[in-house]
C-alpha cells in the first residue's frame, strides 16, 4: 500500500489533508487484512471445493465406464447366446433337412430296387414265357414234322 498515493487522492477528491500517522490509515491496514485474511480463506474453500469436485467427478466418471463396461459385457453376451442359440438352430434344422434328404434318398433307392427288382420278374416271367412258347411250338413243329 502506497501512503503518499492515498494522501494525495484524499486531498484531490476531499480537499482533506492526511499524514502518514493519520488514524484512518490503521483502518485502512485492518481493512486491507481482513481483506487478505478472507481471500486467503475464499481461495482455500475455493481449492478444496474444487478438489472435492474433481474427486467427485473422477468417482462417477470409473462408475459410469465400470456401468458402461457391465452393460456392454451383457449386450456382448447376449448376443453370443443369441448366435450360439441361433447356430444350434441352424445346425438342427440343417441335420433335420439333411436327415430328410438321406430318408428321401433311401426310400428313393427302396422304390427303385423294387421297381428293377420286378422288372427282372417280369423280364423272368416274359423269358419263361418265351421258352414255354418256343417249346410248344417246337413240341407242335415235331408232331407235324414227326408224326
Amino acid at each position: 500500500m502506497n501512503k503518499q498515493a492515498i494522501i494525495q487522492e484524499v486531498y484531490k477528491k476531499h480537499g482533506i489533508g492526511l499524514s502518514e500517522t493519520d488514524p484512518v490509515f490503521a483502518m485502512i491496514t485492518i481493512n486491507d487484512l481482513a481483506l487478505t485474511q478472507y481471500l486467503d480463506q475464499f481461495q482455500n474453500t475455493l481449492e478444496e471445493q474444487s478438489k472435492q469436485y474433481n474427486d467427485q467427478l473422477t468417482k462417477q466418471t470409473k462408475q459410469h465406464q465400470e456401468l458402461s463396461v457391465k452393460q456392454a459385457n451383457t449386450i456382448l453376451d447376449a448376443l453370443n447366446n443369441d448366435f450360439s442359440n441361433g447356430e444350434k438352430q441352424f445346425r438342427k434344422a440343417l441335420t433335420e433337412v439333411g436327415n430328410n434328404q438321406i430318408a428321401a434318398i433311401r426310400e428313393a433307392g427302396k422304390k427303385e430296387v423294387q421297381n428293377v427288382s420286378n422288372s427282372i420278374k417280369f423280364l423272368q416271367g416274359s423269358l419263361l414265357l418265351g421258352i414255354a412258347v418256343i417249346f410248344f411250338l417246337l413240341g407242335t413243329i415235331f408232331k407235324i414234322y414227326f408224326p
